[in-house]
C-alpha cells in the first residue's frame, strides 16, 4: 500500500491481513483528510467469493 494522503487530524489504518503469496497489486491512497480518516479493511471470505 503506498499512502500519498494529506492528512490534518485524521489518519489512514490498515487492518488487512498482510500474509500474501505471489504478486498481488498496489493500493494507492492519495487525497486530503480533514478532521477524519480511513479504514482500509478486507471483505468477508462469503462476500468476496462470487456466489453460484
Amino acid at each position: 500500500m503506498e499512502d500519498h494522503s494529506l492528512k490534518l487530524l485524521g489518519g489512514v489504518t490498515d487492518k488487512r491481513c498482510t500474509h500474501v503469496t505471489g504478486p498481488a497489486p498496489t493500493m494507492r491512497v492519495s487525497g486530503f483528510l480533514l478532521f477524519g480518516g480511513v479504514t482500509i479493511r478486507e471483505l468477508p471470505q462469503a462476500a468476496a467469493s462470487p456466489a453460484s
